[in-house]
């Protein structure tokens, strides 16, 4: 008699095909059936282990937002003061998110497109969350700052779903990493007026 297959890596290779499968076709294009076939398995044989495709999208989104969180809750609720700080916070964030890089890259690419599990929602909720770690108040009240963290948030997603493979496996890799997006909010200059930039004026 064959040898009984392991239930978890079973389940492990059904993520990744459909990881593979969403980011290719997308998830709403993407069936059971396709998955299926690329593991030579039957789509009973998925169903078996995830009853729908939205359980197997959640099996896939669900870890990442569960460790992205514990890291955020374990982190200083108070805003970061100073670029060490800051530093620390864009750090501790980079493990969780690297870790689970291509669930990321799914969420983030279809976080505005997909409307299971409201993806679009949780990316906003954890951006403003970071935030607001980062720079406090400022958010509000200081657009430069606005800017300049937005820019930090926009540039740390677009590395996490980039198509363009970028070497994150290594903590120094992730140290560099981190130092550039923490540069991203340092004021190296203070703010000139529109006027002396050679923008135009509104109205």
């Amino acid at each position: 008699m064959p040898p009984r297959k392991d239930p978890e890596k079973t389940r492990l290779a059904i993520r990744t095909a459909a990881i593979a499968q969403f980011l290719q076709q997308g998830y709403e294009a993407s069936t059971l059936d396709d998955i299926a076939k690329t593991l030579g398995l039957t789509r009973q044989g998925v169903l078996y282990h995830y009853g729908t495709k939205e359980a197997l999208l959640r099996s896939i989104v669900e870890p990442v937002v569960v460790d992205f969180n514990r890291v955020m809750d374990e982190l200083p609720q108070e805003p970061a003061t100073d670029r060490a700080q800051r530093r620390y916070v864009v750090r501790r964030m980079l493990d969780p998110l690297c870790e689970h890089r291509e669930a990321m890259a799914l969420i983030l690419r279809f976080s505005n497109g997909c409307e299971t599990m409201q993806m679009g929602e949780m990316a906003y909720a954890n951006n403003t969350r970071a935030a607001r770690m980062l720079v406090g108040d400022a958010m509000d009240t200081d657009i430069p700052t606005r800017i300049r963290v937005v820019a930090l948030l926009s540039a740390l997603t677009g590395v996490m779903g980039a198509r363009l493979t970028v070497p994150l496996e290594s903590c120094a890799e992730r140290e560099i990493l981190a130092d550039a997006l923490v540069a991203m909010l340092e004021d190296s200059q203070p703010v000139r007026a529109a006027t002396q930039l050679g923008c135009p004026q509104a109205g």
